[in-house]
């Protein structure tokens, strides 16, 4: 007969209270560390140290501005410098963030809505007349808010020969037909309506008379033609103790007159004026650059290049159901308000 010894549960039962009596048990593979629990000195401890850790900031990226962006220069040779004069926003324009006013939005503009652009689509003189291929980048610190420029080979069509260009981004503008480029040359009746209109105008209102005459203050005169006019219409610049360039004004009673005139029933009338005394509104003399329908509704804007004291600048105007009307320039371009 077998015998069973009393001493095997015994033992069993032993081995499983010295089993159990240690900090750490081994079921199945899974470590557990049996700790006495947390003092009220280290619960306060551990709170502080969870209140005083901050989550990093979510990044918030600024948006680009939407519109296509309108370029503007001078096309010498085969070659044309384009800055950008601002985003399009119906009939009018919006400025640009300048480096020094947004810089990571003005490198974001650079890299994502100007250097992508491999082709631009040139105008001139409201029409259609070639492409521009930009090869570098640069930053044009001689206009207010030293806007992007770019550099490049231009193509021009048979017998367009502009020297000032404006230019739009390929994919708003490849749709756009070629037009017949002219160069339109001022004429005698012009050039004394011109004088005319801005003799009356200075005595209008009220502002010193040139002492040389208004012959001798006329500063620049162009004629262009807008789509549906049935003739050219013209654009003067006349100043006192002033001049079209940039830097500070030759006498404290200096002022810009710019006009702009188109033929009447009985000669020119003026379509637009603009009087600009230097000592209230600061130094700013405009003068005609070029004219396109920038938003395709028909109806075409007129760009100025504004020449200022220490920098120049665009200005922009419109033609609403009042009449022409100044629509954008650019802030630098207004003289803040005294304080």
């Amino acid at each position: 007969m077998r015998r069973t010894s009393i001493l095997q549960p015994l033992a069993a039962a032993v081995m499983l209270t010295v089993a159990t009596g240690c900090d750490n048990v081994d079921w199945g593979g899974v470590d557990l560390a049996l700790r006495p629990p947390l003092t009220a000195e280290e619960l306060a401890a551990l709170d502080s140290a969870r209140a005083a850790h901050v989550e990093p900031a979510e990044e918030v990226v600024t948006s680009l501005p939407e519109g296509p962006i309108l370029l503007a220069g001078i096309r010498e040779g085969r070659r044309a410098e384009l800055r950008w004069v601002g985003r399009i926003r119906n009939d009018a324009l919006e400025a640009l963030p300048g480096p020094s006013e947004d810089p990571e939005l003005y490198t974001r503009l650079v890299d994502e809505r100007l250097r992508p652009v491999r082709r631009w689509i040139l105008f001139s003189g409201g029409v259609r007349v070639g492409s521009f291929f930009p090869d570098s980048v640069a930053t044009d610190h001689s206009f207010c808010g030293a806007p992007a420029v770019l550099s490049g080979w231009v193509e021009l069509a048979p017998s367009a020969e502009p020297t000032r260009l404006l230019a739009l981004p390929e994919e708003v503008a490849a749709s756009r037909p070629y037009g017949v480029w002219r160069a339109y040359r001022h004429d005698y009746d012009q050039r004394v309506a011109s004088l005319r209109l801005a003799s009356q105008a200075i005595r209008r209102l009220g502002a010193p008379w040139p002492p040389d005459g208004v012959l001798a203050a006329r500063k620049d005169i162009q004629a262009f033609r807008l789509p549906g006019a049935d003739a050219a219409s013209i654009a003067a610049t006349f100043t006192f103790q002033d001049d079209v360039r940039v830097g500070p004004p030759a006498g404290p009673r200096a002022y810009a007159l710019f006009l702009m005139g188109s033929p009447g029933a009985s000669g020119y009338v003026a379509d637009y004026l603009w009087h600009r005394p230097a000592s209230e509104d600061g130094k700013g003399v405009p003068r005609f650059f070029d004219h396109l329908d920038l938003d395709g509704d028909g109806s075409d804007e007129v760009l100025l290049d504004v020449f200022g004291e220490e920098a120049q600048w665009y200005a922009l105007l419109s033609r609403r159901a009042s009449g022409w009307t100044r629509t954008y320039e650019h802030p630098c371009g207004r003289r803040p308000a005294a304080q």
